[in-house]
Protein backbone atom coordinates (compact mmCIF):
# COMPACT_ATOMS: atom_id res chain seq x y z
CA UNK A 1 0.00 0.00 0.00
CA UNK A 2 2.85 2.38 0.81
CA UNK A 3 4.43 1.62 -2.54
CA UNK A 4 1.10 2.36 -4.21
CA UNK A 5 0.81 5.72 -2.44
CA UNK A 6 4.39 6.71 -3.25
CA UNK A 7 4.13 5.71 -6.93
CA UNK A 8 1.32 8.18 -7.63
CA UNK A 9 1.62 11.53 -9.37
CA UNK A 10 2.05 13.42 -6.09
CA UNK A 11 3.94 11.22 -3.61
CA UNK A 12 4.50 14.06 -1.12
CA UNK A 13 0.74 14.42 -0.79
CA UNK A 14 0.68 11.12 1.11
CA UNK A 15 3.87 11.50 3.17
CA UNK A 16 2.02 12.09 6.46
CA UNK A 17 -0.22 9.07 5.89
CA UNK A 18 2.77 6.88 5.17
CA UNK A 19 4.59 8.13 8.28
CA UNK A 20 1.52 7.49 10.43
CA UNK A 21 1.07 3.99 9.07
CA UNK A 22 4.72 3.12 9.61
CA UNK A 23 4.55 4.42 13.19
CA UNK A 24 1.95 1.78 14.00
CA UNK A 25 4.63 -0.87 13.60
CA UNK A 26 7.29 1.06 15.49
CA UNK A 27 7.63 0.05 19.13
CA UNK A 28 6.55 2.55 21.79
CA UNK A 29 9.47 4.01 23.71
CA UNK A 30 7.84 3.52 27.13
CA UNK A 31 6.24 0.09 26.82
CA UNK A 32 8.35 -1.46 24.07
CA UNK A 33 5.13 -2.89 22.64
CA UNK A 34 3.94 -2.34 19.08
CA UNK A 35 0.49 -0.99 18.33
CA UNK A 36 -0.09 -3.54 15.55
CA UNK A 37 1.91 -6.57 14.50
CA UNK A 38 2.90 -7.39 10.92
CA UNK A 39 -0.11 -9.65 10.27
CA UNK A 40 -2.56 -6.95 11.36
CA UNK A 41 -0.83 -4.33 9.23
CA UNK A 42 -0.79 -6.61 6.18
CA UNK A 43 -4.51 -7.27 6.62
CA UNK A 44 -5.25 -3.54 6.90
CA UNK A 45 -3.16 -2.75 3.81
CA UNK A 46 -4.92 -5.42 1.76
CA UNK A 47 -8.32 -4.07 2.82
CA UNK A 48 -7.31 -0.51 1.89
CA UNK A 49 -6.17 -1.64 -1.53
CA UNK A 50 -9.23 -3.82 -2.07
CA UNK A 51 -11.73 -1.05 -1.26
CA UNK A 52 -9.57 1.83 -2.53
CA UNK A 53 -9.70 3.71 0.76
CA UNK A 54 -6.25 5.07 1.47
CA UNK A 55 -6.88 7.02 4.65
CA UNK A 56 -5.09 6.74 7.95
CA UNK A 57 -8.37 6.25 9.83
CA UNK A 58 -9.52 3.39 7.57
CA UNK A 59 -6.14 1.67 7.88
CA UNK A 60 -6.19 2.00 11.66
CA UNK A 61 -9.77 0.71 11.84
CA UNK A 62 -9.01 -2.36 9.73
CA UNK A 63 -5.89 -3.18 11.74
CA UNK A 64 -7.63 -2.79 15.10
CA UNK A 65 -10.64 -4.84 13.94
CA UNK A 66 -8.29 -7.64 12.84
CA UNK A 67 -6.50 -7.40 16.19
CA UNK A 68 -9.80 -7.74 18.08
CA UNK A 69 -10.93 -10.68 15.94
CA UNK A 70 -7.63 -12.46 16.57
CA UNK A 71 -7.95 -11.90 20.32
CA UNK A 72 -11.51 -13.24 20.30
CA UNK A 73 -10.43 -16.29 18.33
CA UNK A 74 -8.01 -17.25 21.09
CA UNK A 75 -10.46 -16.60 23.95
CA UNK A 76 -11.84 -19.66 25.70
CA UNK A 77 -15.62 -19.80 25.09
CA UNK A 78 -16.16 -23.15 26.77
CA UNK A 79 -19.21 -23.82 28.98
CA UNK A 80 -17.10 -23.58 32.14
CA UNK A 81 -16.74 -19.85 31.44
CA UNK A 82 -20.46 -19.25 30.89
CA UNK A 83 -22.32 -17.01 33.33
CA UNK A 84 -23.98 -18.65 36.33
CA UNK A 85 -27.76 -18.17 36.49
CA UNK A 86 -30.30 -18.72 39.19
CA UNK A 87 -32.67 -21.56 38.22
CA UNK A 88 -35.75 -19.58 39.32
CA UNK A 89 -34.98 -16.77 36.86
CA UNK A 90 -34.75 -19.01 33.78
CA UNK A 91 -38.07 -19.30 31.89
CA UNK A 92 -38.02 -21.26 28.67
CA UNK A 93 -41.73 -21.90 28.16
CA UNK A 94 -45.14 -20.31 28.74
CA UNK A 95 -45.54 -21.78 32.22
CA UNK A 96 -43.50 -19.04 33.84
CA UNK A 97 -45.12 -16.99 36.56
CA UNK A 98 -43.93 -13.78 34.92
CA UNK A 99 -45.69 -14.38 31.62
CA UNK A 100 -47.59 -11.12 31.07
CA UNK A 101 -48.83 -11.73 27.51
CA UNK A 102 -52.19 -13.36 28.37
CA UNK A 103 -53.02 -10.52 30.75
CA UNK A 104 -52.00 -7.99 28.11
CA UNK A 105 -54.33 -9.52 25.53
CA UNK A 106 -57.24 -9.62 28.02
CA UNK A 107 -56.79 -5.92 28.75
CA UNK A 108 -56.60 -5.14 25.05
CA UNK A 109 -59.77 -7.15 24.26
CA UNK A 110 -61.71 -5.38 27.02
CA UNK A 111 -60.66 -1.94 25.77
CA UNK A 112 -61.98 -2.54 22.23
Amino acid sequence: MIQFLCDGDYPYQYIRRVQGILNFHKAHSKTGKRTFNTQEMEHAASMCLRYQKYTYAYFKGCASQHQISQQNATTDHSPKNSPKRNRESIHLDESSSTNFLPAFFKIRENSQ
